[in-house]
């Protein structure tokens, strides 16, 4: 996964749960994802990204599955406040 921040401001964000289509198929579905209540943050004009570790179970029965997050903007404000919140500044990843 990659995001490209074009702006001259920082950019923090946290990506909300999956979904994943067909619902049938994510049986067998493991992956690492980036929905572990995690705010995320991106300097100024910079690129940040993860390489996701997706694997299928043999007990996997579709052939396609659609994944998707939304990815949410948080200002410095708000990522105060979800830092204050779990009582440690550790939960900003860049």
């Amino acid at each position: 996964m990659i995001v490209r921040n074009t702006t001259k401001k920082d950019f923090y964000f946290f990506a909300a749960p999956h979904s994943m289509l067909p619902a049938e198929g994510s049986l067998g579905f493991k992956f690492k994802c980036l929905c572990v209540n995690h705010a995320f943050y991106i300097p100024s004009n910079e690129i940040w990204y993860r390489v996701i570790e997706l694997r299928i179970g043999t007990e996997a029965l579709s052939k396609g599955l659609k994944i998707s997050h939304t990815l949410v903007g948080m200002d410095e404000d708000r990522v105060r406040l979800y830092q204050k919140g779990i009582g440690s500044g550790a939960a900003v990843e860049d």
